[in-house]
């Protein structure tokens, strides 16, 4: 989201739709609510662990909770996105078939400022739903969602930059990684749900061809 200026606050801002239907997918509210709106970090969200300037921000005055996300040229086998919130809770990430099926459901509980990873690997993908829910707030929760990726294929374990290949960059990326204290299902090497410093050591493995 970090492609266009945006300003720091919903009052004079607008809702995500089509903006990015070139690139196959577009955005949409749920129960009567806009949805996300593009704002710059500027408007002091209270979170880390997103890619600077931008993100797509909700609020329960202005957006409402929830955000559809529609697939229309071609259904991915992947979607992986980064959310977080000031606001302890559930976030929750739910993909759908092109028959409004259930598919997977992907949660993190949220209990510090830092944004988590949700992800999703199944066939068929048509659209997400991502939702805060169990807020600790009943009068007022926030959340941002940021780093959307979404692919046809399976993810590459370890492909961290999401290149294609496995090499001493994502390397990188994983050690930083791990010194913010951030999540990537990528990075997890050996499955725990945590990255450390085993995981660095099992990727240079994987690099080497042990």
């Amino acid at each position: 989201f970090d492609d266009i200026d945006v300003p720091c606050s919903f009052d004079v801002s607008y809702p995500l739709s089509d903006e990015y239907s070139n690139l196959g997918i577009t955005f949409e509210g749920l129960d009567g609510e806009d949805g996300g709106y593009i704002l710059n970090e500027c408007g002091n969200f209270n979170v880390t662990g997103y890619s600077p300037p931008n993100f797509l921000a909700f609020n329960t005055i202005f957006t409402g909770l929830k955000q559809k996300i529609s697939f229309i040229n071609e259904n991915p086998n992947y979607v992986a996105l980064s959310a977080g919130s000031p606001n302890d809770g559930t976030l929750r990430m739910s993909a759908y078939s092109s028959l409004d099926t259930l598919l997977e459901i992907s949660e993190v509980t949220n209990d510090t400022n830092v944004l988590d990873t949700l992800s999703i690997s199944t066939s068929d993908i048509a659209y997400v739903i991502i939702e805060f829910v169990n807020s600790s707030n009943d009068f007022y929760t926030a959340y941002v969602i940021d780093d959307l990726i979404f692919s046809l294929n399976d993810p590459l374990l370890g492909d961290l930059n999401e290149d294609g290949q496995i090499n001493v960059t994502d390397i990188v990326v994983l050690i930083n990684l791990v010194f913010d204290n951030n999540y990537n299902e990528q990075g997890d090497i050996d499955g725990d749900g945590i990255l450390n410093i085993l995981d660095c050591i099992l990727l240079v493995d994987l690099i080497l061809g042990n």
